[in-house]
């Protein structure tokens, strides 16, 4: 069972072939000023929580990609990566669990792109 970055169990979650099912923040920062320290703890928490563990195939923003989730260390990081299929564009970053919460880290690219790609990615 995951965790939350408070430490608890995470809340079951919908079903992930479902369209909405992903869980979205509680905050809405403004597309344009998307970056970690606008979300919350438990909103990066649940962000991260909705992109399921191994290979699945997500939409975003018109376009289908193939994105793998790997976690480690006993669920206290996780590596994330999506390539458009068809296309060039992709999405890499690492995770990891602190006492202050999950903490991003972009791999080549900028926060925004990451966190704008967790936010709208959908499964099905």
């Amino acid at each position: 069972m995951s965790q939350a970055s408070t430490g608890k169990p995470a809340a079951s979650k919908a079903h992930p072939d479902l369209p909405d099912a992903r869980p979205q923040p509680a905050s809405d920062p403004a597309a344009d000023d998307l970056t970690a320290d606008k979300l919350t703890p438990d909103d990066l928490a649940l962000l991260l929580e909705g992109v399921p563990e191994g290979y699945s195939e997500v939409h975003y923003r018109g376009r289908r990609y193939a994105m793998t989730r790997r976690t480690f260390n006993r669920g206290r990081s996780l590596k994330v990566f999506a390539r458009e299929l068809g296309g060039n564009d992709m999405v890499s970053l690492n995770g990891y669990l602190t006492a202050r919460g999950w903490q991003l880290k972009p791999c080549e690219m900028s926060e925004h792109k990451v966190l704008d790609f967790l936010v709208h990615c959908k499964t099905g």
